[in-house]
């Protein structure tokens, strides 16, 4: 099947050196390199055309720009909850739990507006081939960086 052999590709590419972040900048670049591998790779195991590619990395990055905020914004929220204490007053506590509520109710929102996006571009068949694809892939990549670390 083509994509182990992406996935060997990547794994290869993960294993080298030249992966390691050393920097934000360094990290930046790094995740701009991933992601236009793992695009690239999605593309060719779900046969895309050259349009179809560009309609979903447009979509995709724009929901990931989205999902980042909301995670920035649910990590903030929990560093506060963790300055707080165990016996801290609920008034305290309500502002940076319900902010904690929403940017997680928003990570869940972008998952559906991916869904509905994608679905009229690829088709039920392709997508479901999308979400499948793209859990192989990123799983592939999170085992490949932790055996990089070891």
């Amino acid at each position: 099947m083509r994509l182990w052999g992406w996935c060997l590709l990547l794994g290869i590419s993960f294993s080298t050196p030249v992966v390691r972040a050393e920097s934000a900048a360094d990290s930046a670049q790094l995740r701009e390199r991933l992601n236009k591998l793992l695009y690239w790779a999605l593309s060719d195991e779900l046969k895309l055309s050259p349009q179809q590619e560009k309609q979903m990395i447009a979509l995709v990055e724009g929901i990931q720009q989205k999902r980042e905020v909301a995670f920035q914004q649910r990590e903030g929220a929990l560093a506060e909850l963790r300055k707080l204490g165990k016996e801290s007053p609920a008034k305290v506590v309500e502002g940076p739990l319900q902010r904690f509520q929403k940017s997680s109710e928003d990570l869940v929102s972008l998952e559906a507006e991916e869904y509905r996006q994608l679905l009229p571009l690829l088709g039920p068949p392709t997508l479901a081939r999308f979400y499948v694809v793209r859990d192989d892939l990123a799983h592939k990549v999170r085992e490949a960086l932790k055996s990089d670390k070891k």
